[in-house]
């Protein structure tokens, strides 16, 4: 690939995979070769944009990238054109990581030929509903994290971030609302759980509140593997009682 790269230079997906194959050895680099490295992938991935500006995979692995180096208004920046793109295009080159769902949700739609833009974008959404979070900007993080979950309503993660964004605007009832909505994707998110208890009890529904924490406790009792979790939901439950 690096030696017909030069040869090959006005097709995308020649600069993409270089920058995709060089950031799986980034871990292995010492500093300096990090540093060199890390320009050099972006480099590549600006010049397959550049070549394909209607690829929003290309956008996204931009801001992969600016994220994992802590470039947040940069990572902001491309994040925002990958919502301007409107392809799929060298989506088999798509960064990212087998914890985050809209990887898994891309790479399996790949798998069975039902890839749509729609995915990237809710992918997008929600990245940019955590960084207005992050910021204080309440107003926005919901409105993000609302078209996340229009473009990809079975992912948990996006319904949370709206429902914290609520939360901080004074208003529990509502982000009680959110969660339930989105509580059947996120049956074993222990997170979840605790956030809706939370948000029913501040909205002064604490019966609704203890009763989900009890039922949090049965379901983790059920998981061989989470008494600590089962006990935490028991103890939140004899507290809001």
């Amino acid at each position: 690939m690096d030696r017909h790269l030069d040869e090959y230079g006005d097709h995308a997906e020649f600069p993409a995979a270089r920058a995709c194959t060089r950031l799986a050895r980034l871990n292995a680099m010492g500093e300096e070769e990090r540093k060199s490295a890390t320009k050099d992938i972006l480099d590549n991935l600006r010049r397959a944009c550049a070549l394909a500006p209607e690829a929003a995979p290309l956008w996204l692995n931009l801001a992969f990238v600016c994220r994992q180096a802590n470039a947040a208004d940069a990572e902001r920046r491309f994040l925002e054109l990958a919502l301007k793109a409107d392809s799929c295009t060298h989506g088999n080159l798509l960064m990212g990581f087998t914890h985050d769902p809209y990887y898994v949700a891309w790479r399996r739609a790949l798998a069975v030929g039902k890839e749509r833009v729609e995915i990237l974008w809710a992918a997008a959404a929600a990245r940019l509903a955590a960084i207005e979070l992050g910021a204080g900007r309440h107003g926005p993080a919901r409105t993000w994290a609302d078209q996340a979950v229009a473009w990809l309503p079975e992912v948990a993660e996006p319904y949370r971030l709206g429902a914290a964004a609520e939360v901080h605007r004074g208003r529990p009832a509502d982000a009680a609302a959110l969660l339930e909505q989105g509580l059947p994707c996120a049956t074993f998110r222990a997170d979840f759980r605790v956030d809706m208890v939370l948000a029913l009890r501040d909205s002064g529904a604490g019966a609704r509140a203890q009763a989900l924490a009890l039922e949090s406790a049965r379901l983790f009792d059920a998981c061989p593997d989470e008494p600590q979790t089962a006990a935490a939901f028991r103890a939140l439950a004899a507290e809001i009682g």
